[in-house]
């Protein structure tokens, strides 16, 4: 009969079970990209508030930054609202916050309440009847999409004449020190697809009929 895993043993293999969740990869297709990327972060779930104490300061600029840009009262989506923490804090009229990941949004579904509500779902299978929206925000997202172009492409759907897209994401440029930080336990590792620069971002962007009002970087 075998033995229970001992506290210590069961981190280390829930950490190791991660690490191999982590590792770069090059999906086939969307489906299978789909089912990786929502296996790393149903189980790095039991790590997400740790990682958000540890860089709590981070967490507040972004969620200032979108406070100052959404005003109070509006109707918001977010694609891949994790916990559902940013979502919340910008205090819609009707937020709706999709993840790929079952686990996030049983949480997020469990912490948050009121005008807000949370759904698994991915950018790529949200349809017209779920919009439209005032704000369409994707924090931290586009370093996990299969395909960025069909992503914007789809959103459409869900947009009305004023609808604006916040898009925030860490800029190519800070690959190799993010790299170094995930080597060093500063940072969690996870399975990026893409790296992209702000004016690829923006040439997708344009190319599917978006007009770029404003775009600026910041070190956060």
């Amino acid at each position: 009969m075998g033995h229970p895993l001992a506290p210590n043993d069961a981190a280390d293999d829930e950490r190791q079970g991660l690490d191999r969740l982590a590792e770069p990869f090059k999906p086939k297709d969307l489906a299978e990209c789909t089912e990786r990327i929502a296996r790393f972060f149903d189980a790095f779930s039991n790590q997400r508030v740790y990682w958000r104490e540890r860089h709590l300061g981070y967490y507040k600029e972004v969620e200032n930054e979108y406070r100052f840009l959404i005003p109070p009262g509006s109707s918001v989506l977010e694609i891949g609202c994790a916990t559902g923490d940013l979502l919340a804090a910008l205090d819609p009229s009707m937020g709706l916050g999709i993840d790929i990941s079952p686990r996030m949004i049983e949480i997020a579904s469990q912490k948050h309440k009121g005008n807000v509500r949370f759904s698994v779902l991915s950018a790529e299978s949200i349809s017209a009847e779920e919009g439209p929206f005032d704000y369409i925000i994707l924090s931290d997202l586009l370093h996990f999409l299969y395909d960025i172009n069909a992503v914007f492409e789809k959103l459409k759907c869900i947009c009305h004449a004023r609808t604006r897209l916040i898009i925030n994401f860490y800029s190519h440029l800070y690959q190799p020190l993010y790299g170094l930080a995930e080597w060093c336990g500063l940072k969690a590792r996870q399975p990026v697809l893409n790296w992209i620069s702000s004016e690829d971002v923006i040439g997708l962007l344009q190319l599917n009929g978006y007009e770029v009002v404003l775009s600026y970087p910041r070190i956060l």
